[in-house]
């Protein structure tokens, strides 16, 4: 069982562009860590956009890669519940 106890759960996306997911679904990752990066595809040579968590624990869900909008969700860090 997991748990979004707040808003800092969700990382939506700032850009459009194309969503590279740097963990796989059920990760765990911690507060700070890249867990995608989102490529201009209108532009050759800038630098992705990473997107980084706010919070430690599981990665519950996740965008399917491809196109992603500005406003998007990305990805969703949830707590696990023993």
């Amino acid at each position: 069982m997991t748990n979004m106890p707040n808003a800092n759960c969700f990382i939506d996306s700032e850009h459009d562009g194309l969503l590279e997911m740097c963990r796989d679904l059920g990760d765990y990752v911690s507060m700070g860590e890249v867990v995608a990066r989102v490529h201009d595809v209108t532009q050759s040579g800038v630098a992705p956009a990473e997107y980084r968590t706010a919070r430690s624990g599981r990665l519950a869900a996740r965008h399917v890669p491809g196109l992603v909008q500005c406003g998007d969700i990305i990805a969703v860090i949830a707590d696990v519940l023993p």
